[in-house]
């Protein structure tokens, strides 16, 4: 540990127009507030650094939609995190094709099936549906995902290429950004991005795949601090997945499903959940990009996992046994086999005991609301989290899930 030259951290440049939605062209300054900075920028995805991106010198025009990432470098000095904006502009987004610049296409790009990016001409350009389009883009809030394209569809690497693949090593590093309606406050945060989900990873049964969000210190700040969620007072969140909706949908592979598509189903179940006192997580609904592509309606919710059942019930995520389908996401699985080693319903004995594992009334609201949805996909042991704190103040909370 000798002598550091380093003399700080350059500061994030300033952009003389935010993040957002645009119906005009217009022009973009980037400037420092240290002399001597250059500034670097990126409309490809990609990280600015010393050697990646174009040096910025005169003003930008910013004409159509354009994903740019920006930072400062200077000599003997760290470089400023990579800031990232998103400008949208909706007829360039209704416009979109089946060809984007610098993205994969073919017939089996796509984990074996065919990219399929274009806005569909028999939705945008119907009679019916042409003069609600742009309206309709500009009715939810935006969440815009930015990383190398070689990081979401490349043929070695991608994590939407391989949406199977699990763990770790196919965690990405991304940009996030959420633009609200209206002029309040939004956010943009550097986090990691994985595929979420079990049957809907699989592009045979589903193209459209959910995401994970991350949010640690290996990228950025080690947690979300954002009141994503109007009705909770929960703001800090180290999680978000990000659901596309499988079962229900317009995009399941069964037509029967199709034809019963709600978008609403999950989000009802868990609001239902929690009007009956219960612990669920809250949804979010928003237009969804990638690297400035439109990638759909997506809904962001929280992972009910130990940090989750902090938030609600108190103090930290070690504090907490939590279960997903039967195996342990935090803590361990001690007190959980040991309640179903108990579970004789017919035995006054065990099933006082089994209280003390069980938060019984809740359990009851929970399987009734299951049984009023006809959850179809949930009774062999499927989509469902259970929570308990680790020194027994209450019995497991069942909460459910997709």
């Amino acid at each position: 540990n000798g002598a550091s030259v380093l003399e700080g951290v350059v500061p994030p440049p300033h952009l003389t127009v935010s993040r957002g939605w645009f119906d005009a062209p217009f022009t973009l300054l980037i400037t420092s507030t240290l002399p001597g900075v250059t500034l670097r920028y990126t409309i490809d995805g990609s990280e600015p650094t010393e050697t990646n991106g174009r040096v910025y010198s005169d003003p930008l025009r910013i004409a159509n939609t354009t994903t740019l990432r920006v930072a400062g470098f200077k000599a003997n000095m760290l470089p400023s995190p990579p800031g990232t904006h998103t400008y949208l502009f909706a007829d360039d987004i209704l416009r979109q094709a089946n060809n984007p610049p610098g993205f994969p296409t073919g017939p089996t790009v796509m984990a074996g099936f065919p990219s399929d990016y274009e806005m569909d001409p028999e939705i945008v350009s119907s009679p019916l549906y042409s003069g609600a389009m742009k309206a309709a883009l500009l009715a939810l809030p935006t969440l815009s995902v930015v990383c190398r394209t070689e990081d979401l569809f490349g043929a070695a690497s991608g994590i939407y290429t391989h949406p199977t693949t699990r763990g770790p090593s196919w965690e990405r590093p991304c940009s996030v950004e959420f633009i609200p309606l209206d002029d309040s406050r939004g956010f943009q945060v550097n986090a990691g991005v994985q595929i979420q989900g079990n049957a809907a990873r699989d592009p045979q049964k589903q193209p459209k795949h959910p995401f994970r969000l991350v949010f640690k210190g290996d990228y950025g700040p080690a947690w979300l601090d954002f009141p994503l969620f109007l009705d909770s007072p929960v703001t800090r969140f180290d999680t978000l997945v990000l659901r596309a909706d499988f079962n229900f949908s317009w995009l399941h592979w069964d037509p029967n499903q199709r034809l019963r598509g709600q978008r609403m189903r999950d989000a009802w179940t868990k609001d239902t959940m929690r009007a009956m006192g219960g612990l669920a997580s809250h949804n979010r609904y928003v237009h969804l990009f990638l690297n400035g592509l439109y990638w759909g309606i997506y809904d962001p919710s929280e992972r009910p996992d130990g940090a989750f059942a902090a938030a609600y019930l108190g103090g930290r995520k070690e504090d907490y046994d939590v279960m997903n389908e039967g195996a342990a996401v935090d803590g361990d699985n001690r007190a959980y086999n040991t309640m179903l080693g108990i579970a004789n319903l017919a035995d006054s004995g065990a099933y006082a005991r089994m209280q003390q594992y069980l938060d019984v009334p809740q359990f009851i609201d929970y399987m009734l609301l299951h049984f009023y949805i006809g959850h179809q996909d949930w009774g062999q042991n499927k989509n469902w989290y259970a929570v308990r704190p680790k020194d027994g103040r209450r019995g497991f909370a069942y909460v459910p899930w997709d």
